[in-house]
């Protein structure tokens, strides 16, 4: 949906909601949709007064609240932009990278760069508790993206004899956790995770289009299936720090 009929459609003059306050939610869908993305400008105060029938001052109120808020920011002569908006993750939970972000309305997809059988190092290995006998791993690369923007660089390993029916799947345009469930029947069920600040490599900065050096998170991740008692699969993935942070939910259990 374009920019003019999504916001008509979340306005109503009629409303005892104070005209401002319509136009201020029905901007912050815009953003929220990814029908105006990051660095991209919203309509003229001029263009959203015109559209919602009232006065430019409605407008402005509405849109000033936004800047407050840090989801836009007005550059004189150039017009209001969609700020940078950072995404968020939980620090717990097994979830794909496309189930955690689609929470937050965002759009995703993911190009692969490589999808290939080969052997495991010895790291690999034993990430993975490859057992004697087995000698192959499948090794995928991709970059995820969210509303365009390459967010993370991310290298999956897999157990060859438990996952070789996702060599048929499209992983760019949906989960691999998805696929793992629906050809090779494995579901995942618990991993162990750990996260460090890390800065981008010459490869990294090339491939998330960011400078050499800028801070990152590493995820580090080995995943378990409720069908074997063993790792399906072992993820290194390159967060871009300046588009992400973690969140944490504490409990209350164990605080004096």
């Amino acid at each position: 949906m374009s920019t003019k009929p999504f916001l008509l459609k979340h306005f109503n003059p009629a409303s005892k909601i104070p005209k401002y306050l319509q136009i201020r939610e029905a901007v912050r869908g815009l953003i929220e949709k990814g029908i105006v993305l990051e660095q991209e400008t919203i309509p003229p105060e001029r263009d959203l007064a015109e559209w919602f029938g009232v006065s430019r001052m409605t407008v402005r109120q509405a849109v000033d609240e936004l800047v407050r808020e840090g989801l836009l920011e007005k550059r004189l002569g150039d017009g209001t932009f969609v700020k940078d908006q950072k995404l968020s993750g939980r620090m717990h939970g097994a979830g794909s990278f496309s189930d955690e972000i689609a929470l937050s309305g965002k759009r995703t997809h993911s190009k692969m760069l490589g999808q290939v059988v080969t052997r495991p190092t010895e790291q690999i290995a034993k990430k993975l508790e490859i057992e004697e006998g087995e000698t192959s791993v499948i090794r995928i690369e991709r970059i995820r993206y969210v509303n365009e923007y390459p967010i993370s660089h991310q290298i999956s390993y897999l157990p060859f004899n438990l996952c070789y029916p996702i060599l048929s799947a499209d992983l760019n345009v949906s989960s691999l956790y998805h696929h793992l469930a629906q050809s090779a029947g494995m579901v995942m069920k618990a991993g162990k995770e750990t996260i460090q600040a890390i800065v981008a490599d010459d490869v990294n900065a090339e491939l998330l289009q960011i400078p050499v050096g800028q801070p990152c998170f590493l995820l580090c991740r080995t995943m378990y299936a409720e069908q074997v008692n063993r790792p399906v699969e072992y993820v290194e993935t390159m967060i871009r720090g300046d588009k992400f942070m973690f969140v944490n939910q504490i409990d209350g259990k164990g605080i004096e």
